[in-house]
């Protein structure tokens, strides 16, 4: 436990040591299994201290090896999560796999896999309406249609950022949704003025 407290206090804010904080997450995951090894993450069957371990790793390994990195141990949680049916795949009531794929859809699309970023984003969306979360979904919704733009499918991309309009226009004030700002990134994004008049 002051293993794991040690790493989340070097992990971030004013006493952010990533060198330290990832030898202590190393020295934690060791005194439960000795012969961890990073390649074989999916393949284990992991205790729920060790899925905060682990994402705990990657985050350190974002910081101090990049994006693919923390990428590749991210995706090898969710083969373990989906591999030994730690998750109902039906209610996903697992809040730490939704936060996982929420760090996977983020990542992939800061390193501009986007066709990948839009599955995992769906996904997402899936489960954020299943568990009421309005801000995820809001967050997927907008990651759909950038990730369409990107792939060059403009008419899609543009219904996409219409609903996420929409979406925000309904939310606005919650949850950090701001309907103004949403309005003008989609001006910015696609050169013209919004048009939400009704044709019939």
């Amino acid at each position: 436990m002051l293993l794991r407290l040690k790493a989340n206090l070097h992990l971030q804010g004013p006493y952010k040591d990533v060198d330290f904080a990832l030898k202590c997450v190393l020295e934690c995951i060791g005194k439960n299994r000795a012969d961890f090894d990073v390649e074989k993450i999916s393949e284990y069957f992991l205790a729920p201290d060790e899925f905060i371990l682990i994402n705990m790793l990657a985050v350190a390994y974002k910081e101090l090896e990049g994006l693919p990195s923390a990428l590749g141990i991210w995706r090898k949680l969710k083969a373990n999560y989906l591999n030994n049916y730690t998750v109902n795949i039906q209610t996903f009531n697992n809040p730490a796999y939704r936060d996982l794929t929420a760090n996977i859809a983020l990542a992939l699309l800061h390193t501009r896999q986007y066709a990948e970023c839009l599955d995992v984003a769906r996904e997402n969306a899936a489960m954020a309406l299943q568990q009421h979360d309005m801000k995820a979904y809001s967050r997927c919704l907008h990651q759909q249609a950038f990730c369409l733009m990107k792939l060059g499918r403009t008419d899609g991309g543009k219904e996409w950022y219409k609903k996420f309009l929409m979406f925000a226009y309904v939310m606005d004030g919650y949850a950090a949704i701001n309907f103004e700002t949403v309005k003008k990134e989609y001006t910015d994004n696609f050169g013209e003025p919004l048009e939400l008049s009704v044709g019939w």
